[in-house]
């Protein structure tokens, strides 16, 4: 690290030259020419850094070509469009190219898609050189001013005026009110006063007067350049301007008052005889609010060496010391009289005082150049140049103990400009006050990182931030630890992340929270109706003091087989802020379903929506339909996209196996789906009257897995099994199994999500049921051989392997082997769940009334005997299960003893 106190004290003695010869043997230069290895093709335009791609490393724009930053390692050329600078004029967050060469244009970022091109109104100067964006009438959009140089005499600026991110209106066309017309070179922008608006610095060249033009708030300007003490005093031939070319607003002081200076070419008194050396550099210090932010001219002890063609200057703190230090180009690589020029980089040495470490930093033998400007590039804490034609990458190590922060900012889009551009940052260090400024256009037609950069010295944090946005709003943000890049948006930012842990009735909602502040609070909106304000949420709850990064909450009381959004919102003293878009979900189902209206006899739709919290028609829910108008239920189904059954269980307490059994009437004029109509991931079953054949559509791909005699006026029942355990899918037409082990069209999606029967405008679909146990009349599989039912198994035990559920087993100890618990259709897991009758009373007439335990999907029969050694003679058959228990009565012969008992219905 180099103290101030070394650079002073050789100074005071006299031993500048002799200290500067011996630098490079006395430390290592801070920076190393790595142009070939990384950026090998680089142009020699100007230079212009920007995140273009939002990987919050800065890429490099040289006109000729956009150099995309990969992670610090290399850059990678994509094509350029021509000198430009960058801004974000539609507040899209993400930013555009303004390119000033040849028939001026924005360049619209496509958010990784390329770019492309907006049209402008045709501008009033030919010969473009210097430009930058900036919200000059406070709507939020930035735009651009422009200054025309010479093409048969002086060119007028003019400024672009952005209307609301769409398209650009010409305002001034011969130049500011009351200016002349002069020929620009360069022009950058700054709230210098401190009043929440944005000023401008033109600098004009010809030895004519500058331009600081004041706004008033609205996007009009006056020249105040005389009455703050901005303009060239000195006269020279009569005239009371200079050569600028390119000039640079920031600190330079650490007193919290953006600083100027202007950069001066100068010709020697030798090349005009009579007439003194032309006006050199100034280094214009602004006073504060207690000076009226007047400047005052501190050119005189800076310690500039002169050269006559200075050009284009870039302010940046490349030693982390706190002080920003000076790159100054020049484009003469011989000057008048054979006097040699190179750039030259300052080190600020905190006292307006500067002194010259080109050679012993590394940054010696250039040549002439308009290219300088600074960005820490791969993110390492130190800021890294681009000039000549070349990429000089600072060394942190020769930074020493010095700390740094980066500040990475962002409007609302609201009141403030996305990207932020006019922002200052403030940084209390003891009595000094260190200010950084977003700014797009320095010098002449280059700049800078928009992140702001922050040399800290042996300041080890954590450090204060105080932002002054460009609207003249006023936020701090503390306790900021140092050595990192920090984001700070304008208000609070919130963002919806997922959502876990989804049941048919409950699901955790995650988001994460960024705030300017310790702790914000969030409020989550979630309902069954999308929307971006508060009057469309059913529900919500507010989650205070959360912290910075993720957070969750569980909530509870949803309806199955329902699609839900939730949206995430926080505010603060700036405004409000929503996540950015609404985040949906759904619950899973409930089982069993039963649509048991049937629509063959009756003529009349089935009842689906509102049965066992099942609906009709929500997005990616349950069951989805077009109804043609014919009213509820899955009825008059055509075109294979829409006419389908939806099954969207999802979740860890989804079943394995799940059945689906269903009546169709394919239709008249059925035929066989088109897979065009298809989604992916799906299994659909069409039947076609005609050929009586049953087409499987797995995915995009048709398998024809056997021919039935389905005629069309007949309702055909199909049962479909699907495992989501094995990814397969078994299919019975009429109770006759006909397909087995069909794989799903997606193995690595367990979701067996749609089920259609037809493709006709008269067909029809009823009498739905979904369920995770086998229809009691549908032969069950057994591909184990141990006489048990492998759904059953699975449903219960969880496999088929597994030692319960297998003759000699009886895993609730109640007496009953499990193949016994299985041909009565009790819980073999229950010791309570006997096929027992558990009570008998007389009802009026000659009945008797029998009560016994069941089981949900099973159907039971009631058998009598009057000899226990004789026939057994059933009763009532069929009978539907109502777990837990069952009650029907029976009617008796009087005066004559009757047994019962009870078994499994067919």
């Amino acid at each position: 690290m180099r103290s101030k106190e070394f650079s002073t004290t050789v100074k005071a003695v006299g031993w500048l030259t002799v200290w500067m010869a011996l630098a490079p043997f006395l430390c290592d230069a801070a920076f190393v020419n790595q142009t070939t290895t990384l950026v090998p093709g680089l142009g020699d335009g100007h230079a212009a850094w920007g995140d273009f791609n939002n990987d919050t490393y800065p890429d490099l724009y040289d006109g000729a070509k956009l150099w995309r930053n990969n992670s610090g390692t290399n850059f990678t050329a994509l094509p350029g469009y021509g000198w430009g600078i960058w801004g974000d004029y539609d507040n899209d967050g993400n930013l555009d190219l303004f390119i000033l060469a040849g028939t001026s244009r924005v360049m619209r970022n496509l958010t990784g898609g390329g770019f492309r091109q907006l049209t402008l109104p045709t501008l009033p100067t030919i010969d473009n050189h210097g430009a930058c964006w900036a919200d000059f009438d406070n709507d939020s959009y930035v735009d651009i001013y422009v200054t025309g140089y010479e093409f048969g005499g002086n060119q007028p600026d003019a400024i672009l005026s952005n209307k609301q991110g769409t398209e650009f209106d010409l305002t001034w066309q011969e130049g500011p009110p009351d200016s002349g017309v002069f020929a620009g070179r360069g022009v950058t922008a700054c709230d210098f006063d401190r009043d929440g608006d944005q000023d401008i610095f033109v600098s004009n060249y010809r030895l004519a007067e500058n331009f600081l033009w004041q706004n008033n708030g609205s996007g009009s300007f006056v020249d105040v350049t005389l009455a703050y003490n901005a303009d060239e005093p000195e006269s020279w031939g009569g005239t009371a301007g200079a050569h600028t070319i390119g000039s640079a607003w920031g600190d330079l002081d650490n007193d919290g008052n953006i600083d100027l200076f202007v950069g001066n070419f100068a010709h020697p008194a030798e090349r005009f005889p009579g007439y003194p050396r032309q006006p050199e550099s100034q280094f214009l210090r602004n006073l504060g609010s207690a000076g009226n932010y007047y400047f005052e001219d501190m050119r005189a002890t800076a310690g500039l060496a002169y050269q006559e063609s200075y050009a284009s200057p870039a302010l940046g703190d490349y030693d982390n010391d706190g002080d920003l230090d000076l790159f100054f180009t020049t484009v003469y690589a011989t000057a008048s009289f054979g006097v040699p020029n190179h750039p030259v980089l300052y080190r600020n040495n905190g006292d307006w005082t500067f002194t010259d470490v080109t050679a012993a930093e590394g940054v010696n033998n250039l040549g002439s150049t308009y290219q300088a400007a600074w960005a820490d590039f791969d993110n390492d804490g130190d800021l890294d140049l681009v000039t000549d034609v070349k990429l000089f990458v600072n060394d942190a190590s020769d930074t020493g103990t010095n700390h740094w922060i980066k500040v990475h900012l962002a409007g609302d889009g609201e009141t403030v400009n996305k990207a932020a551009i006019g922002a200052q940052v403030r940084i209390a260090l003891g009595s000094e006050i260190l200010v950084r400024q977003v700014e797009a256009g320095t010098g002449e037609g280059n700049q800078n990182d928009l992140t702001l950069h922050f040399g800290l010295g042996n300041n080890a944090g954590p450090v204060t931030l105080d932002i002054l946005w460009p609207d003249g709003s006023i936020q701090s943000v503390s306790n900021v630890d140092v050595d990192r890049r920090i984001d700070v948006s304008m208000q609070c930012e919130v963002s919806n992340d997922s959502v876990t842990d989804i049941t048919h009735n409950s699901a955790t909602l995650n988001g994460i929270l960024t705030s300017p502040y310790d702790s914000a609070d969030v409020r989550i909106y979630w309902g069954t109706v999308n929307g971006n304000n508060t009057a469309n949420w059913q529900h919500s709850l507010v989650l205070p003091d959360q912290i910075n990064g993720s957070f969750s909450t569980d909530i509870t009381g949803l309806t199955p087989n329902t699609l839900y959004y939730f949206h995430c919102y926080t505010s603060n003293a700036f405004g409000v802020g929503w996540a950015e878009t609404s985040a949906k979900f759904a619950t899973t189902g409930l089982l069993p379903f039963e649509e048991t209206y049937w629509g063959g006899s009756q003529g009349g739709p089935g009842e689906f929506d509102g049965e066992n919290g099942w609906r009709v028609n929500p997005e990616s829910a349950a069951f989805a339909t077009y109804l043609g108008g014919q009213g509820d239920g899955l009825w008059n189904c055509h075109f294979a996209s829409s006419g389908m059954v939806w099954h969207a269980f999802s979740g860890a307490s989804r079943t394995n196996i799940v059945w689906i059994d269903l009546y169709s009437i394919p239709g008249s004029n059925a035929v066989e789906m088109a897979t065009s109509a298809l989604k992916d991931k799906s299994a659909v079953v069409c039947v076609n009257p005609t050929s009586g054949r049953i087409s499987v559509y797995d995915g995009e791909l048709p398998k024809v897995v056997g021919l039935v005699d389905a005629p069309s006026s007949d309702w055909t029942r199909l049962t479909i099994r699907g495992d989501y355990a094995t990814r397969t899918w078994d299919l019975w037409v009429n109770t006759t199994n006909i397909a087995r082990n069909l794989e799903f069209s997606d193995q690595t999606v367990s979701a067996f999500s749609e089920l259609g029967t037809l493709n006709s405008s008269d067909g029809k679909m009823d009498s739905v049921k979904i369920s995770n146990k086998r229809p009691f009349d549908i032969p069950f599989i057994d591909d184990d051989y141990d006489s048990l039912d492998d759904d059953w198994e699975v449903y219960y035990f969880g496999s088929t392997t597994n030692t319960a559920g297998t003759t000699g087993e009886d895993a609730d100890e109640d007496g009953f082997d499990d193949i016994c618990e299985f041909l009565a259709g009790t819980d073999p897991t229950d010791n309570t769940s006997l096929l027992a009758i558990l009570n008998v009373w007389p009802a009026a007439g000659s009945a008797v009334v029998l009560q016994w335990s069941s089981v949900e999907n099973m159907h039971y029969a009631i058998l009598e005997s009057t000899n226990l050694l004789g026939a057994w003679i059933p009763v009532v058959s069929n009978i539907t299960a109502t777990p837990p228990v069952n009650t029907n009565a029976v009617t008796t012969t009087p005066n004559t003893p009757v047994f019962y008992r009870i078994q499994l219905g067919l």
